[in-house]
């Protein structure tokens, strides 16, 4: 069993039941069958199938999870474009 495959389908599952609440007409071109209930028995499944991993597992998902967290805050504070737009030669000469 893989804590990092569990995981990832724990947030799919999460992120079917918080779309359809926030945007219940968005297009969907693949329909989960019986929401919620799907979404909510397989989140169940993975926090169940989760318990039973020894402490050594969970040990290394949170260091990798706190390390790749790092990494990316890192990385997108320096190359934020939203953050901090850039004024080019076209904004200023259509200011004045």
């Amino acid at each position: 069993m893989n804590i990092g495959a569990l995981s990832a389908f724990a947030v799919v599952c999460v992120g079917v039941l918080v779309l359809r609440k926030l945007e219940p007409n968005r297009e969907r071109p693949f329909r989960t069958p019986l929401v919620p209930l799907v979404p909510i028995l397989a989140l169940i499944g993975c926090v169940l199938l989760a318990t039973t991993l020894d402490g050594l597992t969970w040990v290394c998902f949170a260091v990798w999870v706190l390390g790749g967290s790092a990494v990316y805050l890192g990385y997108g504070r320096k190359r934020s474009t939203i953050a901090a737009p850039t004024i080019t030669n076209s904004t200023v000469s259509a200011e004045r």
